[in-house]
């Protein structure tokens, strides 16, 4: 491993920063691997692979207004973190960190090629070439979404691409007033509360009108329920949008809260860490 960095302070300490470079590399890690049954056993723990973690951290601060009354400072970071799985044992690609599974599992892998933290599933709306959900008639006629209970779909990376603060203080005589913020750009992660709530019915959007003023909790019949947007397949092989409206507790129950794909969410955000006010 290596790092290279640097600190400064320029003008009286009116302008101040800390920059670093870096490159890490982890090896043989302890992990469990399967192994032949004629063993006696299903797995065994071995020394094996490497992971490569590479980034920068900047911090940077200045003082822009410094009187004898008045003094405004403002300070900000970022921070970036290349983490990526190199290799692991031979004929071995990926090795599963952790998993989550009710009606289907989630599982996170560490992958070689891409970061740690990379999530899959194998229970998804089937989609055609197009990426738009199929619809299709289900064993009593009915046109309801499809589920693809085969095909293992990515649904991102738990890393985040930068993570970092802010802040900002302004003093007048013996008056302050500071305020500082956390953010995060980029990553997944995924809503096991979300998913209980919709498929039991407690969560907000379940309830409600849809687009056609109908209760979402209605008699479909009457103009209620989830409205489905998708295609069917035409007998020529092409594909025609197609939207049908189910009975909310058949749509979340046995469909929508049996996925993982629709609650995982973006982990970007933005958050205030602290406000004060003193006086000194």
């Amino acid at each position: 491993s290596y790092e290279v960095g640097t600190e400064f302070s320029l003008f009286n300490n009116r302008l101040w920063g800390d920059i670093n470079f870096y490159s890490r590399d982890t090896k043989n890690q302890i992990i469990e691997v399967t192994t032949s049954s004629a063993s006696g056993y299903s797995s065994r723990l071995t020394n094996a692979g490497l992971i490569r973690n590479r980034g920068y951290e900047i911090a940077l601060g200045g003082k822009p207004v410094k009187t004898r009354d008045w003094e405004w400072e403002v300070d900000a970071n970022i921070a970036h973190n290349s983490n990526k799985l190199v290799k692991l044992v031979d004929g071995m690609n990926r090795y599963l960190l952790s998993y989550m599974g009710f009606y289907s599992s989630l599982n996170s892998y560490a992958e070689v090629g891409k970061p740690l933290g990379a999530l899959y599933t194998s229970r998804n709306w089937a989609y055609n070439e197009d990426g738009k959900i199929i619809i299709a008639p289900n064993k009593d006629g009915e046109l309801v979404p499809t589920i693809d209970k085969t095909t293992e779909r990515y649904l991102g990376n738990i890393q985040p691409k930068f993570t970092g603060g802010f802040s900002t203080s302004l003093r007048w005589k013996d008056l302050s007033v500071r305020a500082s913020f956390d953010y995060r750009i980029g990553g997944k992660v995924a809503s096991i509360t979300n998913m209980w709530l919709a498929g039991s019915g407690m969560a907000k959007r379940t309830a409600g009108t849809n687009d056609k003023g109908g209760e979402l909790r209605g008699d479909v019949a009457n103009g209620g329920g989830i409205r489905v947007d998708g295609v069917v397949k035409n007998a020529d092989g092409s594909w025609s949008d197609k939207t049908i409206y189910m009975d909310a507790m058949e749509y979340f129950q046995n469909y929508e809260s049996t996925l993982w794909e629709p609650y995982v969410y973006n982990a970007s955000y933005l958050k205030m860490r602290e406000l004060s006010l003193t006086y000194s």
